[in-house]
């Protein structure tokens, strides 16, 4: 049994990201946000979750391996001891299927989709120490 009712895609990009959260593992339960891909949009995404899901230990975070785009996004999430989950881009394409339409906030709630799908094969992502 998973200890995670809830499943944070994130979508990202140079400027912003989109953040779509699964609450309670109930697709239909979903709420979507953007933020700005900096410091304060980082700060601004722990403020909304913690506003509201009641803690970070059932809550999954997965993200797309975006290279650069997405380094201080995780590094962050880390810092604030949130389950990680950074997968390449293909495997969640094919985990889904063939879809149609596509834009950022979709994109997050496939990606939060596939993590509540998946969430037996999650590979934890720790910070290393210096």
């Amino acid at each position: 049994m998973s200890k995670f009712s809830n499943f944070l895609g994130i979508d990202v990009s140079k400027e912003y990201f989109d953040a779509v959260i699964i609450l309670n593992s109930d697709k239909n339960d979903t709420i979507h946000n953007q933020f700005s891909n900096d410091i304060k949009g980082l700060k601004e995404l722990v403020k909304w979750l913690n506003s509201i899901t009641s803690t970070n230990q059932n809550t999954l975070i997965c993200l797309e391996h975006t290279g650069m785009y997405g380094k201080a996004i995780i590094h962050y999430l880390l810092s604030k001891e949130y389950s990680l989950w950074v997968e390449m881009s293909l495997k969640i394409i094919r985990s889904i299927g063939v879809q149609r339409g596509k834009n950022d906030k979709i994109d997050a709630e496939r990606i939060a989709y596939y993590a509540m799908k998946i969430k037996m094969k999650f590979r934890y992502i720790k910070l290393q120490e210096k």
